[in-house]
């Protein structure tokens, strides 16, 4: 379940007008990603989605492996008659590697007149000053308190946990905004209900009840 509302919205406006280069500055690649499939998966004319890395090219296509340059060419050579997203992981740590820069100024025309969008999502801003006005910087906030707490009791109840204590509620929804609702960071969360328990903020029980709602939230 998406949380992240305006993040959406938004993204989805950009998509729907045409922008074709998506900066979105993030660490939490995972959740980004997901919410980027979510809002793909509302849009008319369908979008089919592809995903690229340094490490593993396009995600089950084996295909671009350690070059950015053919993760371009990919894009460059899909069908002009089929809308895309094309998100690109870490791309700001080759973006000004010679050569890359033209050749998306080179992409922006196919970009616009097909429906076809690239997302960079990257840890850092790193926008080279040649693309700035065909690129639009999308913030990814993390969700309030009250958002946070609404994801909880949706989670639960799909999962069949009934949530009674309105205090165990109120300590699981701080301790997931304290982690900023980092699902791969598990280890971030625990530590987190480690030292509420330490520091007697947390009874054991309620340690064990929050544990297994942790279990499905980050999942």
């Amino acid at each position: 379940m998406a949380i992240n509302g305006v993040f959406e919205e938004n993204l989805k406006l950009h998509i729907q007008a045409g922008y074709p280069i998506i900066y979105i500055e993030t660490v939490e690649e995972q959740r980004v990603i997901s919410d980027i499939i979510s809002v793909a998966n509302t849009l008319e004319p369908s979008r089919d989605i592809f995903i690229w890395d340094y490490i593993k090219g396009y995600h089950s296509k084996n295909f671009a492996i350690k070059d950015p340059f053919a993760a371009l060419e990919f894009i460059e050579n899909s069908d002009i008659f089929q809308p895309g997203i094309f998100i690109l992981k870490d791309y700001h740590k080759v973006i000004n590697v010679g050569g890359i820069i033209r050749y998306l100024r080179n992409l922006i025309p196919l970009l616009k007149s097909h429906k076809k969008t690239i997302i960079i999502t990257a840890c850092n801003i790193n926008i080279p000053s040649e693309i700035e006005d065909d690129t639009v910087l999308i913030d990814y906030e993390y969700p309030g308190y009250e958002k946070i707490k609404a994801f909880i009791l949706s989670k639960a109840k799909k999962n069949n946990i009934e949530v009674h204590n309105i205090d165990q509620l109120n300590r699981l929804s701080l301790i997931l905004k304290k982690a900023q609702l980092k699902y791969d960071s598990y280890n971030k969360i625990l530590l987190n209900l480690y030292l509420m328990k330490r520091n007697k903020l947390l009874k054991q029980q309620e340690c064990w009840n929050i544990l297994k709602l942790l279990k499905v939230l980050v999942t």
